[in-house]
């Protein structure tokens, strides 16, 4: 079953191959669209967090969280800690990283957000934030439900779009779920179809 699902996660990590910097070019995208966190597909915090610290990254600031570095690191030869690096920004970067980190706080407030530490294991990890960030077009509506599960050694979590509401649970793919999964070396994303 492992080989089927990292087959999956390789599938779906390979439309980002053709973009050197996915969360790069996502940003720009989403500033550029003044900041339409809907149109832009931004359903989860694990996205928000991610693209609202991608203009810090691209000032060179040196992050005390390891996953957000590596996670930079490997989203092309864009980012540059420097650790005299001056984080100032124009009004339409500030108000788009506040509109972020809103929608963090209210996924928190509302019991949709991931756990930190799962969180901060699958941020680490680039192919699968970038697998995330392609899956999330599909869901309509937002983010519906937020729901753990152990499958042996691996930590899963899925989240689910609003046609899971009719359905509460996804016996045979009836809604829109994607499953994050960490085990101790790596975690991946598993997308329906």
């Amino acid at each position: 079953m492992r080989s089927a699902i990292a087959a999956s996660v390789l599938l779906l990590a390979a439309p980002a191959l053709a973009n050197e910097s996915p969360l790069k070019t996502d940003w720009e995208a989403l500033l550029a669209s003044g900041c339409d966190l809907a149109a832009a597909h931004v359903v989860s915090d694990v996205e928000a967090r991610v693209l609202r610290n991608v203009p810090y990254a691209l000032k060179g600031y040196v992050f005390k969280s390891p996953e957000l570095a590596k996670l930079y690191g490997a989203d092309g030869a864009w980012y540059t800690p420097d650790p005299a690096a001056k984080v100032d920004f124009d009004p339409k970067t500030m108000a788009c990283v506040e509109k972020l980190k809103k929608l963090e706080a209210d996924l928190a407030k509302s019991g949709k957000a991931l756990p930190k530490a799962f969180a901060a294991r699958f941020t680490a990890h680039h192919d699968a934030v970038v697998a995330l960030r392609a899956n999330t077009a599909g869901f309509s509506g937002g983010l519906y439900r937020v729901a753990r599960s152990k499958v042996s050694a691996d930590e899963m979590w899925e989240l689910g779009d609003k046609s899971c509401a009719a359905t509460k649970t996804n016996p045979e793919g009836h809604c829109n779920v994607l499953q994050l999964i960490c085990n101790a070396e790596t975690c991946l994303l598993v997308a329906p179809g």
